[in-house]
């Protein structure tokens, strides 16, 4: 399933989503350990694997978005999604007018498998 947004267009709002819908460490990673400057498109990644996992899986938003572990790979263009025993991987693509699409996909791998990540 693919998940579309209009990237890096959001403003001071998204800190309380994060609050709200984001793991403890997904919000200490964005808030402290991501510059200033790049807090809104990593808040854009974030929430689009989030949302493209809960729609291949059927759950929709009330899946509960702070189920969820997602950890970027921004060189990659990837994310690993994990969610109790499921995981996932997250393809990004940024288009012009600076729309975002993730495309979320399940996978067999878990998060130790993944160095780079």
């Amino acid at each position: 399933r693919t998940s579309r947004r209009r990237a890096f267009r959001c403003r001071g709002r998204w800190r309380s989503s994060t609050r709200r819908f984001f793991s403890t460490s997904e919000q200490n990673y964005l808030l402290h350990e991501v510059p200033q400057c790049e807090q809104n498109k990593h808040f854009l990644y974030f929430w689009t694997a989030k949302e493209a996992v809960l729609k291949l899986t059927g759950q929709g938003l009330a899946g509960g978005l702070d189920q969820f572990e997602v950890h970027l790979n921004r060189l990659q263009n990837t994310a690993f999604v994990s969610h109790q025993t499921e995981s996932f991987l997250v393809q990004y693509q940024v288009f012009p007018q600076h729309f975002l699409v993730a495309v979320a996909m399940q996978s067999e791998f878990q998060l130790a498998d993944l160095p780079d990540y």
